[in-house]
């Protein structure tokens, strides 16, 4: 018996070394190249975070730069209307009071663009704490200043690098400051002077650093010859170079990145920065040639990667002692005559997984072994089951998954539709704002009356749809998230109707058109509520009506009441909504005819609102010459 325990211990030995060997080296291995690979992974994830922050602060900071440059040229615009000293003061004083991120602003004329009695002439507007200070510039050169020689000499708007404007005992910033200057020119085109739009260098930095992907992360942004103008060290800035603010050992790393940086490069390079290896990400800043990036020390970047090592080779010990006790264990237990052995494989392997095996008393060797791999069939037979449940679940959630890859797709495509369609809309009428514009000004003395009114006319439309346009969009990003509207205003149901009429005796596509109000409630009949939106709403869906029924063509507005509520009902003899878009008619942005004006918004933000006013929107589908839309709400 001592013989046969001894060569039956001494196999279970040997197939354990041997299996946990095998098993060691395989999950080893396995462990290594997942920890391998989840290293790229969190590498990969944390440096697209990084550029997409670099991206995000890029954009934002444009943005700024690009409403600093519309204000110039607007303002631009009036000066050559108007130069009269008095009102070049009221100008700079406008757009610094209106400009919240505007800290100064200055208008400087030709020394002798007036008379000798008025003299050199600059009117300057700066804001100090919460007020805005305006007045005639003293009698000093400012003629050379880089502002105004700069854009004298280019001849065009241009962004001048960041200077220190302060003058002790004048009206100055004491920041340093960066301008976006731009030239002005009389009619016949000759120079007269410069507007001059201040940003304050502390605040573009706060900008630009605003934002942190990591702990010890930090921005910077250089000038065109690698200066420093924003960086957490105020020492280095302007003072020292990307190029001449390095260590040695470090210089020629920094020479790379330096010239990569100033070539307009959008990339990023790793290397060592105060004796630490950094990420740089970087890009240029096109209207200005400036150039901002980001720093992100490596090991910002790799924490996650190394608290994920901590935790891989923790389960990696742990695994592998559990392993070798399980297969030690289950090893001694199983280990039995090969053929009883190979006679069971052949039955699991030939597919019996789910006939039970026979149980049997015998309590030896061989009895052990059959009732061992009864046990272990049944055990296979469940866990094959869990697994055929597991993969029947697996398979209805990747259907799940796609369903809603599909929706996903399908909003991403309307948001695309959405803003292309949104950039036409908005485009063509500022051409042809614009385009009637040019015509005034280069030949407004040979335009007829009726040419003029023609122009205003025209004008005041496409002025009109885009503030109809701007108001949709801010209407809609607020109905986004708006769970309740306040709503106190008690009005009559007939004066708020006549006065969505009357506005089109005002308005120049329909100038009064061909309505018709009918009511058949009493003027002192009231409703609750916001008086402002309800009057919109029922002016959109009578603007609606008018621009899709054919011209002059009747559109009737009618009030009646019912037992709960009071309807307006708005009706008129066009093409009417076909079967397939009903269902879809009040969905925000969506369009029946993609290629009509509008942004497919009117009838949901209408919808929206008067829902909040407890009330709702429906289409009469009764209604066959045409289109009626009905508005229900509750009498006060």
């Amino acid at each position: 018996m001592s013989q046969i325990g001894f060569h039956r211990h001494s196999l279970s030995l040997k197939l354990g070394v041997t299996i946990i060997s095998f098993v060691v080296v395989l999950f080893v291995v396995s462990v290594g190249l997942l920890y391998n690979r989840s290293r790229q992974l969190v590498k990969q994830e944390a440096m697209e975070r990084a550029g997409k922050v670099l991206d995000k602060t890029a954009l934002r900071v444009a943005g700024y730069l690009s409403d600093i440059e519309a204000v110039t040229e607007n303002v631009k615009w009036i000066v050559n209307q108007d130069q009269t000293p008095d009102s070049l003061l009221a100008y700079t004083h406008r757009i610094v009071t209106f400009g919240s991120d505007i800290d100064g602003c200055s208008i400087t004329m030709e020394p002798d663009f007036y008379p000798p009695a008025v003299g050199r002439f600059s009117a300057y507007s700066v804001r100090k704490g919460n007020s805005v200070v305006t007045q005639r510039e003293g009698d000093y050169d400012y003629y050379s200043k880089v502002w105004y020689k700069t854009a004298k000499d280019q001849g065009k708007p241009c962004w001048i690098d960041p200077f220190d404007d302060y003058n002790a005992g004048t009206l100055s910033n004491e920041d340093m400051i960066v301008s976006y200057s731009m030239p002005l020119k009389d009619k016949k085109g000759r120079f007269i002077g410069v507007i001059s739009t201040d940003l304050s260098l502390t605040w573009l930095s706060k900008a630009i650093s605003g934002e942190k992907p990591y702990p010890h992360s930090y921005s910077v942004m250089l000038g065109h010859d690698g200066r420093y103008y924003v960086h957490p060290d105020p020492e280095k800035l302007v003072k020292h170079t990307i190029f001449s603010a390095s260590a040695p050992g470090e210089r020629a790393e920094m020479e790379v990145l330096g010239q990569k940086i100033l070539s307009g490069f959008d990339d990023h390079m790793r290397l060592n920065i105060g004796g630490e290896p950094c990420y740089v990400f970087f890009q240029p800043l096109q209207q200005t040639g400036w150039h901002i990036a980001l720093i992100c020390p490596e090991r910002d970047i790799l924490g996650n990667y190394n608290r994920l090592g901590f935790i891989i080779f923790t389960a990696l010990i742990v695994g592998l002692i559990l392993l070798l006790l399980f297969f030690m264990r289950t090893i001694t237990r199983f280990v039995a005559p090969l053929n009883q052995l190979v006679s069971q494989s052949h039955r699991i392997a030939s597919g019996h997984f789910t006939e039970p095996m026979a149980r049997t008393p015998r309590t030896d060797l061989v009895g052990q072994l059959q009732n061992s791999f009864s046990t272990m069939q049944k055990s296979l037979a469940e866990q094959i089951t869990r697994l055929q449940q597991a993969h029947e679940k697996a398979e209805e959630r990747n259907h799940e998954l796609q369903r809603a890859n599909d929706l996903a797709q399908a909003a991403r495509q309307q948001k695309v539709a959405f803003l292309q369609d949104m950039s036409h809309q908005i485009r063509t009428p500022l051409n042809i704002i614009h385009g009637f514009l040019q015509v005034i000004l280069n030949d407004h003395e040979n335009l007829s009356p009726e040419e003029k009114k023609h122009i205003t006319v025209t004008m005041e439309q496409n002025a009109f749809s885009l503030r109809r346009m701007a108001y949709m969009l801010y209407d809609a990003s607020w109905l986004e998230t708006a769970q309740e509207l306040e709503y106190h205003d008690i009005v009559s149901c007939n004066e708020i109707a006549r006065r969505a009429i009357q506005a089109f005796t005002i308005f120049p596509p329909y100038d009064g058109g061909n309505f018709i109000f009918e009511t058949s409630v009493d003027d002192d009949t009231l409703l609750r509520v916001q008086d402002i939106h309800l009057y919109y709403i029922i002016h959109e869906l009578l603007f609606n009506a008018k621009k899709f029924a054919p011209d002059n063509s009747p559109t009737k507005l009618s009030v009646y009441e019912t037992p709960a509520a009071i309807n307006f009902a708005i009706e008129d003899q066009g093409p009417g909504i076909s079967e397939k878009d009903r269902p879809h008619i009040f969905d925000h942005f969506y369009k029946s005819d993609p290629f009509t004006e509008g942004l497919g918004m009117g009838l949901y933000v209408s919808r929206q609102y008067i829902r909040l006013m407890g009330g709702d929107i429906t289409l009469d589908t009764t209604y066959e010459k045409g289109s009626r839309f009905i508005i229900r709400l509750p009498l006060a």
